[in-house]
């Protein structure tokens, strides 16, 4: 049970990557000290600022400077500090606690004196032991650690909190337990009681914030002890945040793996602009490389929704319409029946009936002779069904109307404009150690050469790569002004299908919905049958908050990204190994209702 619940906990550290080298999340199991997160700069001794108000808690307990939840009452006075209006006031333990009252702090180490206060510092093992305060103004009882003398490094933070949690500082039991009382969280997270305190301040060189504390669910204990340079109020709710990303991730993947006999998958997801990734598993069952964030997958048919914006930006820049046929970039179909259907009917797949694939014989190379003799099972615009030449041909004419092949308008126009520094069309030789190997009947694999495979599932990339991607379509604001008009041309609802609003590459339903009618437009049904498509009017939406999705596959790995940008919330799940889109969309859906619901 230990280790099940622990591994809820393992990862969560991956925020930091939003900061610089110079910050530190240390995690550990209380009870025998084994590192659960340790990421960052975690030795370096800092100033405890507020998160002292702890150890000074357990001090006047013991000492009986403290009394109780509620005693003793101080007032406030003159000259005292009153950096913040709320403490020019009356407080109380609570209080102090809850407002951080600096003077109250001073109040209690006071009436300790030198002596005692030093003892208890040393009893405590607390970092360095300094309490001697700025030199030559004797302040130690009362400066100490304000960015003074005394300073602790976050590993010294989690020794000195095991030391707390298990009861071993020779206190009285009421310490503890009073203690405990005041540094409570209000709510529980993901199930887990929230134990912690705040600092903020400087070192001298820098601003910096904690967060230092404990977890606890049932008879586990977790210590923590996060520190950064934002205030110590948003270090802790980074970490509040991250530990119920981290919970609701947890309690669906590794069940899902284990069903479904995944080698390996990353995870990553977006929550009020944050990026939290999440890995699990090999990349290699050979050789046992660990996925991570950076490792690079097949994401097959997602690639579909790269493709759709690389041609709204090629209409964004003027130089393709929508509205125009295909003949208009690619002169050869001129007069085929693939020319009635515009290039929106093309990336929608209501050009007349293209199927699900190529047909066997046709080889790369003979994409176009396919198409002068193709001939439709229906009108464009009257039935959708799901194809990858539909798709294929989109973004190959995109591409001419660029005057590049599609790779190298993906390579150069695309991937650098969203930030995807390792994503690929062809992976290249320095970054093969980080592509993953796919696994189908136990058997290594990765996607074979196919007619129109680089625009219809042709991209390898990384889960913090697609994140970003999804990151761009939540809130494009950051993007380049025709990058912006192409993202949002993507998420124009142009046709409904059955259970789905069909844009170019994103499906869209209304959220929350419902899990069933999602899984219901994956339904092989929707892949490889005609269903009636009734083209929606200008400013369609699914919904007051609307879902975009796309599920994508080849041969050994399985993807899905999903997002809500009313929710601020994206995911994306990419494994090495194929397996139902029911069960994605079902474990995408779990966690999209626990932190966005």
């Amino acid at each position: 049970m230990k280790r099940k619940i622990f591994a809820l906990l393992a990862g969560l550290g991956l925020p930091l990557l939003a900061f610089s080298a110079e910050h530190c999340l240390a995690m550990a199991d209380a009870a025998t000290g084994k590192w659960l997160v340790h990421e960052g700069v975690c030795d370096k001794r800092l100033p405890p600022m507020s998160t002292f108000k702890l150890p000074i808690a357990l001090m006047g307990y013991d000492a009986g400077v403290l009394w109780d939840e509620h005693a003793p009452v101080l007032p406030f006075k003159q000259g005292y500090v009153d950096w913040r209006p709320v403490w020019k006031q009356s407080h109380d333990p609570s209080s102090w606690m809850k407002e951080s009252v600096v003077w109250y702090s001073q109040q209690i180490t006071l009436q300790m004196g030198e002596q005692r206060f030093a003892g208890y510092v040393k009893r405590f093992a607390y970092g360095n032991g300094d309490v001697s305060g700025d030199p030559g103004k004797h302040n130690g009882l009362s400066e100490s650690w304000l960015g003074s003398s005394l300073r602790i490094s976050p590993d010294e933070q989690i020794a000195f909190l095991r030391r707390v949690v298990n009861r071993e500082l020779d206190l009285k039991p009421s310490a503890y337990d009073m203690a405990r009382t005041l540094v409570k969280w209000p709510e529980q997270v993901g199930g887990w009681q929230v134990f912690g305190k705040t600092g903020s301040g400087s070192d001298g060189a820098r601003d910096l914030g904690w967060y230092v504390g404990w977890l606890e669910l049932g008879d586990q204990r977790v210590v923590f002890a996060q520190v950064g340079d934002a205030s110590g109020m948003q270090v802790r709710d980074d970490f509040l945040r991250g530990l119920k990303v981290r919970v609701a991730v947890d309690g669906v993947i590794p069940s899902l793996m284990a069903e479904q006999a995944l080698p390996g998958m990353a995870v990553a997801v977006t929550l009020d602009g944050k990026p939290y990734y999440f890995n699990y598993g090999v990349a290699s069952r050979e050789t046992n490389a660990p996925v991570s964030e950076n490792t690079l997958f097949e994401i097959g048919s997602v690639s579909k929704t790269l493709t759709a914006t690389l041609a709204t930006w090629a209409q964004a820049q003027g130089k393709l319409s929508l509205a125009a046929h295909p003949s208009r970039y690619l002169p050869q179909l001129k007069g085929s029946a693939i020319d009635k259907a515009t290039l929106l009917h093309l990336g929608t797949y209501t050009a007349g009936g293209l199927k699900l694939q190529f047909p066997d014989e046709v080889r790369e190379g003979q994409e176009m002779a396919f198409f002068r003799a193709w001939r439709p099972d229906a009108a464009p615009g009257a039935m959708r069904r799901y194809s990858n030449p539909s798709i294929g041909l989109f973004g190959h004419a995109a591409a001419a109307a660029l005057g590049k092949d599609f790779a190298t308008a993906m390579d150069s126009e695309i991937f650098p404009r969203f930030g995807m520094k390792i994503s690929y069309m062809k992976v290249p030789g320095h970054a093969m150690p980080d592509y993953a190997w796919g696994y189908n009947d136990g058997k290594q694999v990765r996607v074979n050469p196919g007619p129109f495979d680089a625009e219809a599932y042709g991209v390898k990339t990384s889960s913090a790569d697609l994140l970003r991607f999804v990151q761009a379509n939540i809130d494009p604001s950051r993007l380049e002004p025709s990058m912006r008009r192409a993202v949002a041309a993507t998420h124009v609802p142009y046709f409904e299908a059955g259970p789905l609003l069909q844009g170019l590459g994103w499906e869209q339903y209304p959220y929350p919905g419902t899990l069933e009618r999602l899984q219901s437009g994956s339904d092989p049904s929707m892949t490889r049958e005609l269903v009636p498509a009734k083209r929606l009017p200008a400013g369609s939406a699914a919904g007051d908050a609307t879902l975009f999705h796309k599920t994508g596959s080849t041969g050994g790995f399985g993807a899905y990204a999903v997002f809500v940008p009313q929710k601020k919330i994206g995911i994306v799940m990419l494994a090495n190994s194929v397996y139902p889109n029911p069960d994605r969309i079902k474990a995408a859906y779990a966690i999209l209702q626990q932190l966005a619901p």
